[in-house]
């Protein structure tokens, strides 16, 4: 039975749900992940497109294996939430207006990948989405960081050529803007936190700002108002409490990727388990910290951050004798239950909204097969 069910998890953890989700008469029908996905290929296109007009043979063949490793390979979570958000608060979208949805989308996606390389260098990661990360590719290796740089250049460039004469052009570079530099904060708040294993660096004050700088803001508030300013949204009540809803979406996101980090096989999640091994300050090292009793909080200093298989083995013996896991699943039910809260407190006019973001809950709402077979 325990092997059926992760088979089933794993499917389910890598897959869209494709379906309307219906919920008090509530209903909402995401936009289709190979819609989106076949408007790649043109913005590839417009992006070579640059250094072949220049004349730049070898950058043309170089960028464009940039783009084809990198971009296309996620499950384009945060570009498809663009598109719904802005579906969502749009009456009839036509079909060029749900184009550059999925052209706002994209940029987003490039973004997200720009960041990506970086952060797996930084952590020495050796996997990305179930491959080799770019940086260990034969003959990449430093190169990586100019080609992190060229990824989020491509988005500021789609933004120009698609909506540079609209009125929302400098809402949306204002909006990457913000949002990347809060980013970069999140990430030197994860970094730093690995420098020096302590207590008080394993607090779970600690956890929720790298979870809302490092991950709630570009994961889900970025694509958010990406898609509320191309919807025309105007109700700045509204956003600010869409945008609430997307922090703690992004807390919950990043407590499930620490618990997938620890639990969980590469065949499930594309990339090997390394947080014990690095340090980082995730939320079950600031649980365990709470929960463990003195002589356990006691080893759980001298061995986390050990990058030895013994010491990870000791952090991982700890987690179990305190069961983590069970605290967890309560951890997620109760944020789970308080985001429901905040979807059903939004106006009875926006239907369609509160059907979109039910959708995404259940979405998230996945990681609980995989909390299941570890209670």
């Amino acid at each position: 039975m325990l092997g059926t069910l992760t088979t089933f998890v794993s499917k389910m953890v890598t897959t869209t749900i494709p379906v309307a989700t219906v919920k008090n008469g509530e209903s909402f029908i995401p936009e289709d992940e190979t819609s989106f996905r076949k408007v790649f290929p043109k913005l590839r296109q417009d992006l070579v497109e640059v250094c072949e007009n220049c004349g730049f043979i070898e950058s043309t063949k170089w960028f464009g294996k940039v783009l084809d490793y990198n971009v296309p390979h996620g499950k384009v979570q945060r570009g498809l939430l663009v598109v719904n958000t802005f579906k969502a608060l749009t009456n009839n979208p036509t079909s060029e207006q749900m184009n550059s949805a999925r052209i706002l989308g994209w940029c987003g996606e490039l973004l997200q990948t720009s960041s990506l390389i970086a952060d797996d260098m930084m952590d020495s990661s050796p996997l990305r989405r179930g491959r080799p990360s770019w940086f260990t590719v034969d003959g990449v290796g430093m190169n990586a960081i100019n080609d992190a740089f060229y990824l989020e250049s491509c988005a500021y460039h789609l933004l120009k050529k698609y909506f540079g004469e609209t009125e929302f052009y400098t809402k949306f570079v204002d909006a990457f803007h913000d949002i990347t530099l809060k980013t970069i904060i999140g990430q030197n708040l994860d970094v730093l936190a690995c420098q020096e294993i302590s207590e008080e660096r394993c607090k779970m004050a600690n956890f929720f700002k790298i979870a809302e700088y490092k991950t709630g803001y570009y994961t889900f508030v970025l694509p958010i108002r990406l898609g509320a300013i191309l919807a025309g949204l105007q109700d700045g009540k509204l956003l600010n409490h869409l945008e609430s809803v997307g922090l703690q979406l992004g807390e919950i996101f990043q407590a499930q990727d620490d618990f997938l980090d620890v639990y969980c096989t590469i065949t499930q999640t594309g990339k090997s388990g390394t947080d014990i091994a690095e340090g980082k300050c995730t939320w079950l090292i600031c649980k365990a910290m709470e929960i463990a009793n003195p002589e356990q909080r006691e080893i759980l200093m001298a061995t986390y951050g050990k990058k030895d298989e013994e010491s990870v083995q000791v952090v991982r013996t700890i987690f179990d004798e305190i069961n983590l896991p069970y605290h967890f699943r309560h951890y997620h039910e109760e944020l789970m239950d308080k985001i429901g809260t905040q979807i059903a407190a939004i106006s009875g006019d926006h239907v369609q909204l509160k059907a979109m973001l039910n959708t995404l809950v259940k979405k998230m709402e996945i990681a609980k097969f995989l909390i299941l077979v570890h209670v």
